[in-house]
């Protein structure tokens, strides 16, 4: 994916960072291959662009929806540092089998709440957010982690084979993904020390192995995925607001 060129890599064939020229180490989702410095500037700035593509109002409130693993953790920090600067609440909605969030950690955020249900598939994580969110009465902005594979994997292991009952958060809420454009990939270099909690649904093999296949002939289907989703969101929310 990209347009690495032999200009970017060092006398060692160690590639260099595109942007500031020191030694890389990561290849970013754009195809770039990023400094740490610099990775943390680029997913900072996408993450900023994808959630404001879910059109905050001012002085709006946010709730990450957490998964507990990598994902839900990169989400949560991340926002709370963006929005420190626009004085926005940020409260984490933990819904799993049991909280993994430290009494320290509850302390950084405007609000903390645990619901203990069961969910296996991106589509049963988000029916579980329509029934615990309360209906029209709810303004916030319902933060998702997904990142740019998590998007895939539920596109092409869910939607596209009949269940759009997720969609449904879509439909009723305002939501934002500014995970979407980020590889997990480019969150283990950032978040080493959670290497062992990439857990959560995008861990199941079946689909995951899928689009690792597929993106041997199709190195962009995990963008088509995205281009595709984003699509079909814009399409609910201006149904939703005709």
């Amino acid at each position: 994916m990209g347009n690495f060129s032999i200009e970017a890599k060092s006398l060692s064939g160690i590639p260099r960072c595109a942007r500031c020229g020191k030694l890389a180490v990561c290849e970013a989702a754009s195809g770039e291959w990023l400094c740490e410095r610099c990775l943390a500037l680029s997913v900072r700035q996408r993450f900023l662009a994808w959630l404001r593509k879910s059109k905050p109002r001012p002085r709006d409130n946010f709730v990450v929806a957490y998964r507990g693993d990598l994902q839900s953790y990169a989400a949560a920090t991340l926002l709370r540092e963006v929005e420190k600067e626009y004085g926005s609440n940020v409260e984490v909605l933990e819904i799993g089998l049991e909280p993994s969030f430290s009494d320290v950690q509850r302390r950084l955020f405007a609000g903390y709440r645990f619901v203990k249900r069961t969910w296996r598939t991106y589509t049963e994580f988000r029916l579980n957010l329509c029934r615990i969110i309360p209906g029209e009465t709810f303004e916030s902005v319902i933060v998702l982690p997904d990142t740019l594979e998590d998007v895939a994997a539920y596109i092409l292991g869910e939607v596209l084979l009949g269940d759009t009952r997720g969609l449904n958060l879509e439909a009723r809420f305002r939501v934002a993904y500014p995970l979407a454009a980020v590889s997990i990939r480019e969150l283990l270099v950032l978040f080493p020390h959670l290497s062992s909690r990439l857990s959560g649904v995008y861990a199941y093999p079946g689909v995951r192995d899928a689009l690792k296949e597929i993106s041997l002939s199709i190195p962009t289907i995990h963008f088509s995925l995205l281009s595709s989703f984003v699509e079909l969101t814009s399409a609910l929310k201006r149904k939703k607001d005709i």
